[in-house]
């Protein structure tokens, strides 16, 4: 009888603490990304090297000819534009919630400009905050200098994905990973720039999986090769000089915005339910010894 007892107890005990486990998860973890065509807005801060030198040093991140950092306004349930080409927006399902809301965000680096018209190289980072810091001021430039402190505001938080920019947006010429339709060493006015992108797998993130669709289908000097996500910049000088460089320098500062589109096609669990799970596994493993213990016990 006391056996039993126990036993109950424990087991009552192991499933609270997996309710316990669960919920701190889920106030930390960031919502799961529906199935389907996602449509991301993205707001920007950037800075580029007109001089193409690629010589701008991005704290923590080596040098670069164009970085910046991005907060997310909305992610929105997108819609097939053209089938494996692009997607259009919708209805959104996640806001910007400003100071102290959640909010996504993150940073881009290691663009090298190889002309006025074209970029190589560059990775992007996404990360989520339950309770932002990024308001509208910083997002002008106020607040939000180009060094190390706002790329440490920018990159905490829960780390959601990995992406490597890639061949696309060039027919012609497969090193060429953006494309600008304007000279950015000369007209920062109304440009547009258009790039493709992949998810490293490897780097993990909770976004990671969803965001690795495999859906982009751009063709490069006559072969298809396949991408994750497709983005439209549209840029302009940012004008208050806050994030330009020195001023003999051709650093100048840039204010932009992307449509980010990504299809997912997986569907991955939440980080809670996993969690709740793994304990739930663990305590029937634990209640099963210890009941062949006291059957023990009793022979």
């Amino acid at each position: 009888m006391n056996r039993t007892s126990k036993s109950g107890s424990f087991t009552t005990a192991v499933i609270g603490l997996a309710l316990l486990v669960g919920a701190g998860t889920a106030q930390s973890v960031p919502i799961p990304l529906p199935l389907g065509p996602l449509y991301f807005q993205f707001n920007n801060l950037e800075q580029l090297d007109q001089s193409l030198t690629n010589s701008i040093n991005v704290p923590g991140h080596g040098t670069a000819g164009n970085w910046g950092v991005f907060n997310v306004s909305t992610i929105q349930l997108g819609a097939v534009a053209t089938p494996n080409q692009d997607i259009s927006g919708g209805t959104p399902f996640f806001t910007d919630g400003g100071i102290g809301g959640p909010q996504v965000h993150g940073v881009f680096y290691g663009i090298d400009l190889v002309s006025g018209t074209r970029a190589t190289g560059g990775s992007m980072d996404f990360y989520w905050s339950d309770a932002g810091t990024i308001d509208a001021n910083c997002m002008n430039g106020v607040g939000c200098a180009p060094n190390a402190a706002t790329v440490a505001q920018f990159t905490s938080g829960t780390f959601l994905a990995h992406l490597d920019f890639a061949s696309g947006s060039d027919p012609l010429v497969a090193t060429n990973f953006i494309t600008s339709t304007t000279d950015v060493t000369s007209n920062l006015n109304n440009g547009q720039a258009n790039g493709f992108a992949n998810v490293d797998a490897a780097a993990g993130g909770a976004w990671a999986a969803a965001m690795d669709g495999n859906w982009f289908t751009p063709v490069v000097n006559g072969s298809t090769v396949i991408r994750d996500a497709r983005f439209s910049t549209f840029y302009n000088s940012l004008g208050n000089g806050t994030w330009d460089g020195p001023s003999d320098s051709q650093i100048v500062g840039v204010r932009s915005n992307d449509p980010f589109r990504v299809f997912n096609v997986n569907v991955v669990p939440e980080p809670q339910s996993l969690a709740l799970l793994g304990i739930g596994l663990i305590s029937m493993g634990l209640v099963r010894t210890r009941r062949r213990i006291g059957e023990r016990c009793v022979l």
